[in-house]
């Protein structure tokens, strides 16, 4: 229970997406926090429910059974969505997915024949979604869209949005926490440090960028950082593009509705993650592709269905250039999922896309420190650094592994710059005190040791070296203090209790 009313709390360090974390304590419950497989193997059998579930949607929608399977068919196996399901942390999305088209489904039934009580199942599952990722925020004006076409709802345009105010209502309460929480955390960019002129042009860009990778899925990284500045003849380009596509669909509007059904779909999902409102450290990422990329499946199948006809190309033709496609797609996706199989071969993967991305650089340098790799590590780190020299995690990080090679001058030189960089840095302030504390200069390990605790109160290990500390310059008490607490959460260490019994034995030395 306490676990469930931490997730529905506002105190997870991500957005507010509780189901999601329940889920993951469910996963922690039956397979184990150190059984990987059975965290993924749920992951995919989600997906796989996602898959199934759209096919049937589309088929209840449009009643058009083959194209129905070959958009679920994109859907399963596109190269873009493998973060979502292979990254264990992105559970959000399946489930998110799950809900999204639950809600969808409800609606349709809704739609047959209006009752409340399918209105209020759908707003459940609409709720659950939302509760799942924010990013379901758009699935409203989705269904305005479904409206439209397939369902040709033959009814005024007021009355379908009236229909919908409830949904957009809680839509809106979303948004706006997500807003808080995010911003609280620090994670939404003000206009100041990122201006409207360039969350426009990262907005363009980003819409082209996703056209170009769900065409030619290679080259997919696991983070995109901010350019310093979008060349003018990218925007301009993918500005070209998005307004011809969007002409082409309004002009074949009333002949090819699927296509302005489709193509707004892809422009209108993808709004909450499109920078206009800045959030996180990456202007794009695969996995914000997930629900967007139905629209544009959409428009592409049933497209290519309508040419095949008016060119009288046989079923066989397209059948075979069917399967081509997507055993191609598979193949890709395969190789994608292959980067996924250890931090170590993704980070490389992404950097061989991203190679001047200071986040990939110093992830990587973490991980090859982690191993033992410790020169390679210092490489990707100091090119962390020289790319972007306030890179807190990075100065914090070649702290830690020089005072693993016992180089305790250059240790205490990065750490220092992460302090300065962030004085609320209490894991810089822990191992600045570890440094400190091996040069034999007490009192400023102390100090750093105490702002250590002062950032983090709930620093089991600065909790123990700064007790272990206290016992060696004579301060029992305050060492009695801070063993205490440390031995509070592994009561298994016999070493630290015994050392605490000495010590409340002895009383106060000082």
């Amino acid at each position: 229970m306490k676990g469930a009313a931490w997730a529905f709390s506002l105190d997870p360090p991500t957005g507010y997406s509780p189901v999601a974390w329940l889920s993951h304590m469910l996963d922690c419950t039956v397979f184990g926090a150190d059984m990987p497989g059975g965290h993924h193997a749920v992951s995919v059998l989600l997906h796989t429910a996602n898959v199934l579930l759209l096919f049937i949607l589309l088929t209840r929608l449009t009643g058009a059974t083959y194209r129905s399977a070959a958009v679920a068919l994109l859907f399963a196996v596109h190269p873009l969505h493998v973060e979502s399901v292979a990254w264990i942390a992105e559970r959000r999305d399946v489930l998110s997915m799950l809900g999204c088209l639950l809600t969808l489904l409800t609606y349709a039934r809704y739609v047959k024949s209006p009752d409340v009580r399918k209105y209020i199942l759908m707003a459940l599952c609409f709720v659950f979604a939302l509760l799942s990722k924010p990013m379901a925020v758009t699935l409203p004006c989705a269904m305005l869209l479904l409206d439209y076409w397939p369902l040709k709802r033959n009814l005024p345009w007021r009355r379908l949005v009236i229909e919908k105010l409830p949904l957009l209502a809680l839509s809106g309460a979303a948004s706006v926490l997500t807003f808080i929480l995010q911003d609280r955390i620090g994670a939404v960019r003000s206009v100041e440090i990122q201006g409207l002129t360039y969350r426009l042009q990262n907005a363009v860009v980003g819409y082209g960028a996703y056209l170009w990778k769900m065409v030619r899925p290679i080259e997919l990284a696991a983070h995109y950082s901010f350019p310093a500045a979008w060349p003018i003849a990218r925007v301009v380009l993918s500005s070209v593009v998005l307004i011809i596509i969007t002409v082409i669909a309004v002009r074949l509007a009333r002949t090819r509705p699927y296509l302005i059904v489709g193509w707004f779909w892809y422009l209108g999902t993808m709004v909450p993650v499109s920078g206009l409102v800045s959030v996180g450290n990456q202007w794009m990422a695969d996995r914000y592709t997930y629900l967007p990329l139905i629209g544009l499946y959409i428009a592409l199948v049933w497209g290519a269905n309508d040419v095949c006809i008016a060119m009288k190309i046989s079923r066989r033709t397209i059948i075979t250039a069917t399967v081509i496609i997507i055993c191609s797609l598979s193949i890709l996706c395969f190789r994608q999922i292959g980067y996924w199989r250890n931090s170590i071969a993704l980070y490389d993967h992404s950097l061989a896309v991203e190679p001047e991305n200071p986040l990939l650089l110093n992830n990587l340098g973490e991980v090859l420190m982690k191993t033992s790799r410790r020169p390679e590590a210092i490489i990707h780190l100091r090119k962390a650094i020289k790319i972007q020299p306030w890179h807190v995690d990075a100065h914090t990080n070649l702290g830690q592994l020089y005072i693993d090679r016992g180089q305790l001058d250059e240790a205490v030189k990065q750490l220092q710059l992460a302090i300065d960089l962030d004085d609320q840095n209490a894991i810089a302030h822990f191992n600045l005190g570890n440094a400190l504390r091996l040069q034999n200069k007490y009192d400023l390990a102390i100090h750093h040791y105490e702002q250590a605790l002062n950032a983090n109160p709930q620093y089991i290990k600065a909790h123990n070296n700064l007790g272990l500390l206290y016992m060696m310059v004579g301060r029992n008490n305050d060492a009695i203090h801070h063993l205490s607490i440390a031995l509070e959460s592994n009561r298994n260490n016999t070493e630290l209790a015994a050392l605490l019994d000495t010590l409340l034995r002895a009383g106060d030395g000082r």
